[in-house]
Formats: structure tokens, C-alpha cells, sequence
């Protein structure tokens, strides 16, 4: 695991897990279980952020130099 935050942002409240496994996971906070999981290419997850702009969007920083931004309003 790289990064966690929570959100409590939309209809329901998130766990967002960033891993070097080249995954982002979203859980269901209320229960734990799994949302989604978002592929992030090949590259290994170097950091992530939620978007002070809106934070339903995250923002990750891979390991092939690449930054992709993931809408989570469309899930």
C-alpha cells in the first residue's frame, strides 16, 4: 500500500488504496467491502491524491512517469 485516505464526498462515503501492485481499490466504507478496483496500467502506483478541486476525482503519480486521473462520480 502506498496511500489510503477516506472520502466522504457523493451518495457514498469511500476507502480509496493505492498499492505498488498497479491497482486503486475502492472500498465501501460503511462495510468494507469492495467498490471497484481501477487499473492504473502497467505502473506501479508512486502516490495519489484526492483533487482539492473536486474530490471525486484521484489523481495518481506511476511509476512510468505517467499521471492519470480517475473520476470516481462515474463508477
Amino acid at each position: 500500500m502506498v496511500r489510503a485516505f477516506w472520502s466522504m464526498e457523493g451518495n457514498t462515503p469511500f476507502l480509496c488504496v493505492g498499492s505498488v501492485d498497479c491497482f486503486v481499490r475502492i472500498f465501501d466504507a460503511r462495510d468494507g467491502s469492495l467498490y471497484k478496483e481501477l487499473g492504473n496500467g502497467a505502473d506501479e502506483i508512486l502516490d495519489m491524491v484526492l483533487l482539492g478541486s473536486n474530490p471525486l476525482r484521484i489523481m495518481t503519480a506511476g511509476s512510468g512517469g505517467v499521471i492519470r486521473i480517475f473520476d470516481l462520480s462515474r463508477l
